[in-house]
């Protein structure tokens, strides 16, 4: 079955758990982190970015995200990239794309970055980071979008809510999963990512 073909009202949260929590860090090493924004990305995403430039699992890092938050100065780019300099991340090591305004657009613009960037056009293997919940999407769409030949290893961050373990104990967790399965198939659905067989 393909994972357009599912009824996702019919799933139980083993199922769901397995759906969307199968991508783990593999270990390897990489030429990239890509990572897209989101109204907490400092708080989750950005602190593991850190971890993995200082433990050199990657020497740069592309940083995707167009929108303004309420609560940020500035585009989730920018914010972004302040936050990791501040944390002793070199900024020649940094690269933005600030248009994106969805999950989409973080990869659609982002590739086109990669394919525009020379010092991004031998980039092999990339480190994918976002919160675990929402790595199976960003995966999916990131296959439909990036050349083939392009490795990816799945860096997720955890947050307090959305956890493997604890999504379905908490009504913020389940939307957050209920809305990455019905974002993902509706996506299918209109042909803009490529459907997978589960």
């Amino acid at each position: 079955m393909n994972f357009s073909q599912l009824t996702i009202a019919t799933l139980n949260h083993e199922e769901i758990t397995q759906l969307l929590y199968q991508n783990v860090d593999d270990g390897q090493v990489g030429d990239l982190i890509f990572v897209v924004g989101s109204g907490k990305a400092l708080t989750y995403r950005l602190p593991k970015v850190v971890a993995l430039y200082q433990a050199k699992r990657a020497p740069k890092i592309l940083i995707s995200g167009g929108v303004q938050w309420p609560q940020q100065a500035q585009i989730e780019a920018y914010m972004m990239r302040d936050y990791a300099v501040a944390k002793g991340v070199d900024p020649a090591d940094i690269y933005l794309e600030t248009r994106s305004l969805t999950t989409l657009e973080n990869v659609q613009y982002s590739c086109q970055l990669l394919a525009q960037e020379p010092a991004l056009q031998d980039v092999q293997r990339i480190l994918v980071v976002t919160n675990t919940f929402h790595l199976n999407r960003l995966r999916r769409i990131l296959e439909t979008y990036l050349p083939p030949q392009i490795a990816l290893t799945f860096c997720g961050a955890q947050d307090t809510n959305t956890r493997a373990d604890n999504w379905f104990t908490q009504t913020a967790g389940q939307k957050r999963v209920h809305h990455e399965l019905a974002s993902l198939q509706a996506a299918i659905r209109a042909g803009l990512v490529k459907d997978y067989t589960i």
